[in-house]
Parts: C-alpha cells; sequence; structure tokens
C-alpha cells in the first residue's frame, strides 16, 4: 500500500519551512498550511486541539505524520484522535513546549524577539541567505497569529496523554545545538518503549540547516514503519 507524509510546521512558520526538506523523501509528502497563514482563515481558537480538529478529517489513510516544533504537538494530539495515522515523528518537539512569558509579551505587541529568531538554529550559522529569507516569512505572517501560535505551546497540557495513547512508532528528532526546546526534553522520551530517538548536527530548524541528514532519517523511518505494519 503507498502511504504519505504529511509534514506539519510549527508556531509563526508556513509549509515553506520544509522547502529543503520535500525534493530529498522517496515516499509522497505534503506540507500542510495551517489555518492563518497561506490565505486560510484563522480558527477561532488557536489551541493545539483546535489544530488537530481542523487537520484529523483531511488526512488519507496510513499517513505518516512528521511535525516540527508546535507541530509535533498537533501531530501527536491528530495521531491521539485519528487510526488514520500510521507512525508519528517529533521534530525538535517534545509533549509540552512551554514558551517564556518574555518572549508571548513581546509577540503580544508585535515585535518578534531577534533573540528567538537566532536561538532557532546553530549559533555559528553561516548561511546568511537562509535567514534573510527566514526574516523575510515572518515580517509577511500576521503578528495575532504568531502570537497565538506560541500562546497556544504554552497552554497545551495533553501532550503525554496523547502520547501515552498511541499504539504506534513515535519517532524524536533532536538538533544538538538546539536552544529552544526545554533543557530536559531529550531524555524524558528515551525511556518511553515506543518511541525511538535520533540527534542531528544542527540547531531547532534542523530541516533548514540539515535537509539532507534529516531526510536519511525520515527515509529509513517510513521504510521500517511500514515493513512493521505489514
Amino acid at each position: 500500500m503507498t502511504t504519505s507524509m504529511v509534514l506539519i510546521h510549527g508556531a509563526g512558520g508556513s509549509s515553506a519551512k520544509f522547502r529543503r526538506l520535500l525534493p530529498l523523501l522517496e515516499q509522497e509528502a505534503h506540507a500542510v498550511d495551517l489555518p492563518g497563514r497561506a490565505g486560510h482563515e484563522p480558527l477561532p481558537q488557536t489551541t493545539i486541539e483546535a489544530y488537530a480538529a481542523w487537520l484529523a478529517p483531511q488526512l488519507p489513510d496510513q499517513v505518516d505524520l512528521a511535525g516540527h516544533s508546535m507541530g509535533g504537538l498537533i501531530a501527536l494530539e491528530t495521531a491521539a484522535r485519528s487510526s488514520r495515522v500510521r507512525s508519528v515523528t517529533l521534530i525538535a518537539s517534545h509533549t509540552s513546549l512551554p514558551v517564556h512569558p518574555s518572549v508571548l509579551s513581546r509577540l503580544e505587541q508585535g515585535e518578534y524577539p531577534d533573540g528567538l529568531f537566532y536561538a532557532s538554529y546553530s549559533r555559528d550559522q553561516p548561511d546568511t541567505a537562509m535567514l534573510e529569507e527566514e526574516k523575510q516569512a515572518i515580517q509577511q505572517m500576521r503578528p495575532e497569529q504568531v502570537h497565538a501560535d506560541f500562546a497556544a505551546c504554552d497552554m497545551y497540557q495533553e501532550g503525554s496523554a496523547a502520547l501515552a495513547s498511541l499504539q504506534i512508532p513515535v519517532h524524536a528528532i533532536y538538533g544538538r545545538e538546539d536552544r529552544l526546546l526545554p533543557p530536559e526534553a531529550v531524555g524524558t522520551l528515551q525511556d518511553v518503549p515506543h518511541v525511538t530517538q535520533t540527534s542531528l548536527e544542527g540547531g531547532h530548524d534542523v530541516m533548514l540547516e540539515q535537509p539532507d541528514a534529516l531526510a536519511a532519517v525520515l527515509n529509513r523511518m517510513t521504510m521500517t514503519s511500514g515493513r512493521n505494519k505489514q
């Protein structure tokens, strides 16, 4: 059976976050634009649960969900609601993603902090063209939507329950230089029986910094998931 992968972007982002990764994936893959961007109307209420309720009915059968950061929370919540999901991959994500109150305050005022932006990448990121593209992408987002996304991450408390409810493989992929995830993020998942972990070079936006390495892991994982499902 031919399966597909659905990629879910993070807070304040869009499907463009996966522009370097998509051409490298061996299976059919689609990156969604969540409500509030790419011409989609925002949801009446921006929560992880609302995003999952919006996404779940649109999924094809036997789909692999891969979510980056906030997208990982949405992937977990969606998989807990839908029998169509074959596996979940958390890319620089976890079961909860608290946001510092000062960051939320500045986002609420329409300011995207430079510290938040640069912390998404390795400290010595040399790709200035990519950084400029990402700055422009943030400027094109509605500030209210950016704040709502980060607030949704901060409010979400159901990730551990969603993860525990799953009977499917869950893969967690981290950048070794990730400065946005809580320090304990990697260690708290390593003892969960149905979770496997991989670390790569790169920061929080590992799909932009290390697309080849990430694609290799995703291609291998989805192939393994297919064999296990048969």
